[in-house]
């Protein structure tokens, strides 16, 4: 529930709407809705969001969707479609990114009762290490990444032709043994180098809320 009114919050989401709203995130992601029911929930997070817009551009707050109708919308950068858009990225990466890590730290975590003893033992100083190993253990968007070769690439012997598209698996790269020994085991007290995981993926597109996440997670698990 934290994890929702945090995102909720920073969007200027009003609490009361909460549970309606994570009613439709859920119906979107969980899997087990039909296509119809998901992407009816999907229209209706849009749907929301669009009208929460409009309220912002008459009476602005001190929110995010705020600024981004100040900042970008009212001097023409953006327009309201793409203000929308942003903000329902926000919302739903925000959310079940957040409540599906936390219920596989839960899970992993319980799985590992030595682990656990140290954790409950010094939480500041294992939750981070926690966290850490989680992320590269488990990937909340481990195939979000998928991407269309613009000419004939060469990748790790394969050829991808122009025009083919591929999924680049960072939970892949993330069990990668040559970068990190006995990857398929979950170990918090794992000696890090400047190797880096690719829970919050990597480069331009890199989750621009990755220390958000770190930090509630922390607290999760540091409680």
């Amino acid at each position: 529930l934290r994890s929702f009114q945090t995102i909720y919050s920073i969007l200027g989401v009003p609490l009361s709407d909460l549970p309606t709203l994570t009613n439709f995130a859920a119906i979107r992601s969980n899997g087990s809705a039909t296509a119809t029911e998901a992407s009816n929930a999907n229209d209706e997070l849009l749907k929301y969001m669009a009208g929460l817009v409009d309220k912002r551009l008459s009476a602005p707050k001190n929110d995010l969707i705020s600024l981004l109708v100040n900042e970008q919308l009212k001097p023409g950068h953006l327009n309201k479609d793409d203000v929308v858009q942003i903000a329902f990225l926000l919302l739903v990466a925000g959310n079940a990114t957040m409540v599906n890590m936390i219920n596989l730290g839960v899970v992993t975590i319980l799985q590992h009762p030595d682990q656990l003893k140290d954790l409950k033992k010094n939480p500041q100083k294992w939750s981070p290490k926690f966290v850490e190993e989680l992320c590269r253990y488990h990937t909340a968007s481990a195939l979000a990444t998928k991407r269309v070769a613009k000419e004939d690439v060469v990748i790790g012997g394969q050829t991808v032709k122009k025009g083919e598209g591929i999924i680049a698996a960072t939970q892949s790269g993330n069990r990668d043994e040559d970068v990190f020994p006995n990857p398929d085991v979950f170990d918090m007290r794992r000696v890090r180098g400047k190797e880096e995981a690719l829970g919050y993926g990597w480069g331009e597109h890199r989750c621009v809320a990755e220390w958000l996440a770190r930090a509630e997670l922390e607290i999760v698990f540091g409680e």
